[in-house]
């Protein structure tokens, strides 16, 4: 049990007052308890302000009671950084002196109470003229007795005017109960819920960030297939990296009553993996460990701390946890490394070349174990999002058979894997245009991983798209839940809101994700099809107009197109599409068609449709409930190609 601090009177650190009594700290209104640890080493390192406190120092005074490693003083500095909003970078509490310790670098001295000035008393009414002398008045006895009645008496007369005048106050002034304080919410998250914070790279040379993040994801996802939890994802829970944000705040944000924090530190083939949780509703430390591994055993790490994690949330594992928890691993560290490597450049990846230098790890992954589904599922999304990115054809139905033959392989080795079922899905959905299918592998993904924020994405565009409004909207929402701070999550909730023809609600959800992700390309695309959909034509005429980067070139023709000839410009709406056509050939076939449907040329429309079918266009999985498409859908050759796409009722 740590020793408890010895307690001393407030004082003041930086902007903080610290408060040891009480273990609190607080600034500006906000009051934080700290873990009792926390505590001890920020008064440590106060009571040596400006000089350097080195880790040793620091174990023999706060850990003295226990056994830790230094890691255990890297964990709690770097918690306690974000709890006073600190930068180890730029610091403006505690600085980092390598290979030497800390030093506190902020002001320290005495804390300065509130003080609450009394009102100043009424006036006391002006003094009766003394008395006439008495005949014993020269006594020092009777003077001494004279003047204490006099006082009595002024007393009594101050006491009756002082009560009067508060009579006069209360009546002509509103009493303080009259403004009661706002009420402030609890904080109340869902029960056993839990973010997995990016862990830090503590390795010498500090080039294992994607080791770092690699070993944190897994462990995140192990957590996801613990029915009970519910689990911030990736996105969110790592938006928070290099931010002077502390628990609590990250907790409000995400909504999780528990923070999982860690570090990881490689030397060779040696690695050490610390790891604490944080009851994120009060700040106390629940608990931690850490685990010294070579790389063939740190493949077990993420399958030993998400056992203790549920333990320390009063959670009941099944026998099939571990197994579960595992589910699409390896055995093989090499491999594991490579499919870190893959997943790292996926998760940042926004145009083909991206794509392609993350296939290149998952397929040294596969080298490595040709039985590693996670390896695939990884492959499949690669190679999809380059089919999406690409214009050209052939390339678009090699790869697209390839993402097919990956994403089988992910389910045929792992059935039980979620996110395997749902890259088949995605694939067969967008690449191979079947519909019937990808709604049964959807159903499968989401028995398997309902706590999967990127499947309930997936599944939410996917039923928006095939008009099963209900369904959609709950799996968006679902994202939205799991992951807050993901701009897509935002988006895809605007889709069904948008294929619904609830624009105003698509562009609310619009304008949430691009808070979160400004300037982004897509989102603007989807914010002018959502104006020009409630028929705002001329604030979408003058968003694509005026917009330079937030709308790729084809999404602003398209916009222009339409929004000019609604306006009564045929000649720049005319003038759009053939720049649009010059640019992009017969691979945008499926938008042209939108254009002359909007311009009820149904000809140029149809055939214009007919192209798309022949190319097999992705864009067609649009085609069911796109607005844009309304003034053709009672034509026979219309309802031909609807037959043909095959789409599930």
């Amino acid at each position: 049990m740590a020793t408890e601090p010895a307690v001393s009177a407030p004082r003041s650190i930086g902007d903080w007052r610290v408060d040891p009594s009480t273990g609190e700290i607080s600034r500006n209104g906000a009051v934080v308890k700290l873990e009792p640890r926390a505590m001890q080493l920020l008064l440590c390192l106060a009571d040596r302000a400006g000089k350097v406190v080195s880790v040793q120092e620091l174990l023999d005074s706060v850990w003295s009671d226990v056994i830790v490693t230094p890691d255990s003083v890297y964990q709690a500095v770097s918690a306690l950084r974000r709890t006073l909003g600190d930068n180890s970078k730029d610091p403006e509490y505690i600085a980092t002196l390598p290979r030497r310790g800390y030093r506190l670098v902020a002001s320290v001295g005495q804390a300065v109470e509130e003080n609450r000035v009394a009102p100043a008393p009424a006036p006391a009414p002006p003094a009766p003229a003394p008395p006439a002398p008495l005949a014993w008045a020269g006594s020092p006895l009777r003077r001494h007795r004279t003047w204490l009645i006099v006082m009595l008496m002024l007393a009594g007369i101050y006491f009756v005017i002082d009560r009067y005048l508060q009579s006069q106050r209360s009546t002509h002034a509103p009493s303080v109960a009259s403004f009661p304080a706002p009420a402030v919410a609890a904080f109340e998250p869902p029960l056993r819920s839990i973010a997995v914070l990016p862990f830090a790279d503590l390795s010498e040379k500090h080039d294992q960030e994607y080791f770092a993040d690699g070993i944190a994801e897994e462990l995140l996802n192990a957590l996801t297939r613990i029915d009970e939890l519910q689990v911030a994802a990736r996105t969110s829970s790592f938006s928070f990296r290099n931010q002077n944000v502390d628990v609590a705040t990250i907790a409000h944000k995400l909504n999780v009553g528990a923070i999982l924090e860690g570090s990881v530190r490689r030397d060779g083939t040696t690695i050490r993996v610390t790891v604490q949780l944080i009851n994120a509703v009060n700040g106390f430390h629940l608990w931690s460990q850490t685990y010294d591994r070579n790389m063939t055993g740190i493949l077990s790490v993420q399958s030993d701390v998400a056992t203790a994690v549920a333990q320390q949330l009063k959670v009941k594992l099944g026998s099939d946890a571990p197994e579960k928890m595992g589910v699409g691993n390896t055995k093989n560290p090499e491999a594991f490394d490579d499919q870190l490597r893959g997943q790292q450049l996926l998760s940042t990846a926004t145009e083909e070349g991206d794509y392609r230098a993350a296939l290149e790890a998952f397929d040294r992954a596969i080298a490595r174990d040709p039985q590693y589904a996670t390896a695939y599922v990884g492959r499949g999304f690669a190679l999809t999002n380059i089919v999406l990115s690409t214009v050209n054809e052939a390339t678009r139905e090699k790869l697209g058979r390839q993402a097919l033959e990956a994403s089988q392989r992910a389910v045929a080795l792992a059935p039980g894997f979620g996110e395997a079922h749902s890259i088949l899905a995605v694939t067969l959905q967008k690449v191979m245009l079947d519909y019937i299918g990808a709604a049964r592998e959807f159903d499968l993904a989401l028995s398997l991983a309902p706590g999967s924020a990127r499947v309930q994405r997936n599944f939410a565009f996917y039923a928006a798209e095939m008009g099963h409004f209900t369904q959609a909207l709950a799996a968006a929402r679902r994202a939205v839940s799991l992951d807050p701070q993901n701009a897509w999550s935002h988006v895809m909730l605007s889709h069904v809101f948008y294929f619904a023809r609830q624009f105003a609600q698509a562009q609310a959800a619009l304008q949430d994700a691009q808070n979160i992700n400004p300037g982004n390309q897509e989102i603007g695309d989807w914010r002018t099809a959502s104006l020009l959909g409630a028929g705002q034509y001329q604030e979408a005429q003058q968003v694509c107009e005026s917009s330079a980067t937030a709308i790729d070139d084809g999404g602003r023709y398209t916009c222009l197109a339409i929004a000019y000839h609604a306006l009564g410009r045929q000649s720049d709406a005319e003038r759009n599409l053939r720049l649009f056509q010059a640019q992009y050939g017969d691979s945008a076939a499926f938008w042209y068609a939108g254009i002359y449907a909007q311009w009820d040329d149904t000809e140029a429309s149809l055939r214009w449709l007919k192209t798309a079918m022949q190319r097999r266009d992705p864009a067609l999985q649009l085609l069911k409930q796109d607005w844009r498409f309304d003034p053709v859908r009672g034509q026979p050759q219309f309802q031909a190609i609807v037959t043909r796409l095959n789409y599930p009722p």
